[in-house]
């Protein structure tokens, strides 16, 4: 499971114990803010494990999620999101339904995860985080299939997200997060950047608060 990517979730997990170390007296201030850097940084649970060992009990779940295998929509709305566990070969099969598949905290295990999406008359949209390559392997028929991320930097250690299947009549498109209509106005008055810096400030807000 080191290669497993980890979710902000757990990164804020870390910090709390890293705060807790230097109230205790075992962290000093320089180490408080190197290691917050290193788990702002971490990429997979080796990484953020690797910050917090020498700490005490880790903080990371001691319980293995089981891989989900298959998610499925006819005429409807499904959404996996959160914490779940993504490896080796998903199967999205949506019909005449919406379809989300957010990756941004899920577990991406190994160094390649395939999404096999076969849509019909559907409209999918896959989530997928800014440091991690997606390559597009859908056939289209009638459809739109395209990539809507922008600045996308991987890092050397990141996954490969390859989707392949078939897109009948519907929209498939591969996105960093999931925007509400106020937030896509406000891109398009100032920015995406904008808006990111916000969410960047407020997360650390609350680190500051807690």
């Amino acid at each position: 499971m080191d290669d497993a990517r980890v979710s902000d979730a757990e990164r804020e997990r870390a910090l709390v114990v890293l705060r807790q170390a230097t109230v205790d007296g075992r962290l000093t201030t320089e180490e408080l803010l190197e290691r917050t850097e290193a788990v702002l940084s971490a990429q997979t649970r080796g990484q953020l494990g690797t910050v917090t060992r020498d700490l005490g009990p880790s903080i990371l779940p001691a319980t293995r999620l089981p891989a989900t295998r298959r998610i499925q929509a006819i005429l409807g709305e499904t959404k996996q999101a959160g914490r779940w566990r993504a490896e080796g070969q998903v199967d999205v099969l949506t019909v005449m339904a919406d379809c989300k598949v957010d990756l941004l905290d899920a577990e991406i295990v190994g160094s390649e995860l395939v999404l096999q999406v076969n849509a019909i008359m559907a409209d999918v949209k896959i989530y997928v985080p800014q440091d991690v390559p997606v390559v597009l392997e859908a056939a289209t028929i009638m459809s739109s299939v395209k990539e809507d991320r922008l600045d996308v930097v991987p890092t050397s250690d990141a996954p490969t997200i390859r989707i392949t299947g078939f897109a009948l009549m519907s929209s498939l498109q591969v996105l960093d997060e999931d925007v509400p209509l106020v937030d896509r106005l406000n891109d398009m008055l100032y920015g995406r950047e904008h808006r990111r810096a916000r969410r960047r400030a407020a997360r650390a807000a609350k680190r500051v608060d807690r």
